[in-house]
């Protein structure tokens, strides 16, 4: 992310939608008062967040809510050209194939793209849908939403309103498929993982029709994932779009927590942990 304080605008970073191109282009206005890089346990939210790629909920968090007023702006993808980069990304980071074939991108999605590790997990952060970057509640909190699939024209006009001064077109930071829009997502990931993905993107096709290039193959599922994430409360009455995700076991959960404790205990390494 980036912030500008002399003027008053947030770059928000939503993940393989040339997040890292803009980034770049943007850095030399960036006046944060903290590095909004890498990742960082936050205890107020009791779990490591990347601060690269934080959602709505968490921005206002570690910023104490201080950018509220700020215009803020992002970029918004096709979801399914965005998944396709998110799983290349995560093959090179891990240095594990799971985007070569149809049965291996299928059994990845189906395995471990689940709703609690998009929202929580931060090794999934690429994977988060991309309303949580936007959306708080049912309130969209950005000013300006650009469109991959006509990227440099619409970082043109947001400069322009920012007064932020640039020539030719974004620099290509990390070209892991910069296809704006998939044509035939079912060949490529199977019915059965297809039918996961409308799940969990669900709420991008919705929200994000007008910015897409494309439309969701298939329906709109009527059970997806965070069909409840528009309009819950915290037990303080904050508007929050992090419920309780549904459908999930209670063994899901209690593997998830199972893991983010070793994840936390492997990073936090130098800190004793005893059970009592």
């Amino acid at each position: 992310m980036i912030v500008n304080n002399t003027n008053k605008w947030v770059f928000i970073h939503n993940p393989k939608v040339a997040g890292s191109s803009v980034r770049k282009t943007l850095l030399p206005y960036n006046e944060s008062h903290m590095e909004l890089w890498h990742q960082r346990y936050v205890p107020e939210l009791q779990r490591i967040v990347d601060m690269s790629h934080m959602s709505t909920e968490e921005f206002e968090v570690v910023t104490n809510d201080r950018y509220r007023t700020y215009f803020k702006f992002g970029f918004v993808r096709d979801p399914y050209a965005r998944l396709m980069s998110a799983l290349k990304e995560y093959s090179a980071q891990n240095n594990v194939d799971v985007v070569s074939t149809k049965e291996l991108r299928s059994k990845f999605v189906l395995e471990k793209l689940t709703p609690v590790t998009v929202q929580y997990d931060w090794n999934f952060s690429h994977f988060r849908p991309q309303f949580m970057f936007f959306y708080r509640g049912n309130r969209r909190v950005v000013d300006f939403l650009g469109r991959f699939h006509q990227l440099n024209e619409d970082f043109n006009t947001v400069c322009a309103l920012l007064n932020v001064s640039r020539e030719g077109d974004l620099p290509i930071e990390r070209d892991r498929g910069h296809s704006p829009v998939m044509t035939d997502p079912l060949s490529v990931f199977g019915e059965q993982a297809l039918e996961h993905i409308n799940r969990l993107y669900a709420m991008d096709w919705m929200l994000f029709a007008p910015y897409l290039p494309s439309k969701m193959v298939g329906t709109l599922p009527s059970g997806n994932h965070f069909h409840n994430v528009m309009n819950v409360r915290t037990p303080a009455g904050r508007q929050t779009f992090y419920g309780e995700p549904p459908g999930l076991s209670l063994g899901e959960k209690v593997g998830f927590l199972t893991t983010e404790v070793e994840r936390l205990r492997a990073r936090l390494g130098e800190q004793e942990y005893r059970s009592t």
